[in-house]
């Protein structure tokens, strides 16, 4: 029984230590791709999943296609109504994440969310008065 609790004690230990660097590093913004302890087999844990993202991709593909085929005198335009597009397509998203955050009752996460949406909405307005311009 000892030798039991001696190893669970040194496991606890490990843990902490290895947690304080873990701790470091989201503290410093450092990324952190894994959390281990020892070098066992893989007991639990999750994948991180960064791959881009397919609306976004086809969006710029799309502005891209759109700026070589267009006239120079234009092109400043087309890239404008692009960028209007993209911030469409991020409001859509945020959006989608506040009605996920509400059902799950985190009224926390849905605060940033909604303070993400108004910046995003700003940077419409923006990219919208930039196109007005531009157009005029």
């Amino acid at each position: 029984m000892t030798i039991f609790i001696a190893i669970v004690g040194l496991g606890l230990l490990v843990f902490v230590h290895e947690l304080g660097h873990f701790l470091a590093c989201k503290v410093t913004g450092t990324r952190v791709e894994t959390f281990a302890i020892g070098f066992g087999p893989r007991l639990f844990g999750w994948e991180r999943d960064d791959s881009p993202c397919p609306a976004i991709d086809g969006l710029q593909k799309e502005a891209k296609a759109n700026v070589k085929k267009t006239d120079d005198a234009i092109v400043d335009s087309v890239i404008l109504q692009g960028c209007v597009e993209v911030e469409h397509h991020e409001i859509g998203v945020y959006e989608n994440l506040i009605l996920g955050a509400e059902a799950m009752s985190r009224q926390d996460a849905v605060a940033v969310l909604k303070r993400n949406l108004e910046s995003e909405q700003s940077a419409l307005q923006k990219v919208r008065a930039a196109w007005i311009s531009e157009i005029e």
